[in-house]
């Protein structure tokens, strides 16, 4: 496993310019600004439920609906200058909203159960053009707190299951990670990486 000592916002000047990507499991829109301030995509589709679902699925972001009621119009009025899609429905339901091959790169970071995290890249996979790259957060083994965290299992079966390349792994404590579709995407990929 390819690992190198960079931040995940680093992994965002890899991506194409005006690309067309998504981003599951948004939240609160953090990781989502960074997005669009850094990768400066042309059209940027946010995906989430923003409902609660189950404590060990969001974690510290659980609430009640109002809150993430709230957080959603939040979320749309703080984005309202950038190109934006909102997608409110599962993570894994993306494929009822656009056409095969129609992303750039996606960003990963929904349940981080085994079967939730597979079931996001299952649906992701046709959805990304065959250049185009996986990339997703938390990339950790389960532990004490979190038992149920299967994100390394499922990445680790996905990458073999379709023949694909995990290139690139972050060095951090909660580490993303970047997984390209062809040999000449992943050597392309690496090339790049080294010169940050």
């Amino acid at each position: 496993m390819p690992q190198f000592d960079i931040l995940r916002e680093q992994l965002l000047t890899l991506m194409p310019s005006n690309s067309t990507c998504a981003e599951l499991g948004v939240g609160r829109g953090n990781f989502s600004k960074l997005i669009l301030e850094i990768a400066k995509p042309e059209l940027h589709y946010c995906v989430d439920l923003w409902g609660p679902i189950a404590t060990n699925v969001q974690g510290t972001y659980f609430t009640d609906q109002e809150t993430w009621d709230q957080r959603f119009k939040d979320i749309q009025q703080e984005f309202s200058a950038y190109n934006v899609k909102f997608v409110r429905d599962m993570t894994y339901h993306l494929p009822n909203y656009i056409d095969s091959k129609t992303l750039d790169w996606v960003y990963v970071d929904g349940d981080h159960t085994y079967d939730g995290c597979m079931k996001d890249l299952q649906a992701v996979k046709n959805l990304i053009k065959d250049d185009g790259m996986i990339l997703g957060h938390d990339y950790r083994p389960a532990w004490r707190k979190r038992p149920d965290w299967g994100v390394v299992e499922s990445v680790n079966d996905f990458v073999s299951e379709n023949n694909y390349f995990l290139t690139i792994v972050t060095q951090e404590r909660f580490p993303s990670y970047l997984i390209t579709k062809t040999k000449e995407k992943n050597d392309e990929i690496l090339a790049k990486v080294k010169m940050l």
